[in-house]
């Protein structure tokens, strides 16, 4: 299967339609039961009909294949605050963005974790939060690439973006990184 086959799974989840988004990455899995990004959008489909511990145990057996997969790390996160484990959602964010510092979602959940703690860190993670929400997601995804040594795809994202913002700060800078 492919990633367009993935993507109507993803799309199914986004609506609302978790039985067609389940069929669809059941097909998948009975094809090919290591396909990785099959089985991520599996755990979040868990987690989205809160069945978080099915969705853990997933994610668990995933980052153990993948332990650089920041992604990964926030789904867990999600899960784990869900399970009511505080202590390792914070761990799970902390490593989901020391992996991918794009992932704003995580910021968020540790400036609040943080401030709730009374921790320094929260008005520094509130900050990367807020620059990162007001980034446009193509210079969003160029970090997320470059968090994963995706470098032909930061830099093919970056330059589309560039054409059409010739002096965006972020994106010069980002695509100085890039090159």
């Amino acid at each position: 299967m492919n990633n367009e086959t993935i993507q109507k799974a993803r799309a199914a989840l986004s609506r609302g339609a978790f039985d067609e988004s389940q069929a669809i990455l059941e097909t998948i899995l009975s094809q090919n039961a290591t396909d990785f990004e099959a089985r991520y959008a599996l755990a979040v489909l868990h987690r989205a009909k809160k069945q978080n511990g099915e969705a853990k145990r997933i994610l668990l057996d995933l980052l153990s294949e993948k332990p650089d997969f920041g992604r990964g790390f926030q789904e867990l996160a999600y899960c784990e605050a869900a399970l009511d484990d505080q202590d390792g959602a914070q761990t799970a964010f902390e490593r989901a963005v020391e992996i991918d510092a794009s992932l704003v979602n995580s910021w968020k959940y540790l400036a609040k974790i943080y401030e709730q703690q009374r921790d320094n860190r929260a008005e520094q993670a509130a900050k990367q939060a807020a620059f990162l929400g007001d980034l446009p997601d193509e210079l969003r995804t160029v970090i997320s690439y470059l968090a994963a040594n995706r470098l032909a795809d930061a830099e093919r994202l970056c330059r589309f973006f560039m054409k059409q913002n010739k002096t965006h700060i972020e994106g010069m800078r980002l695509m100085a990184e890039v090159a």
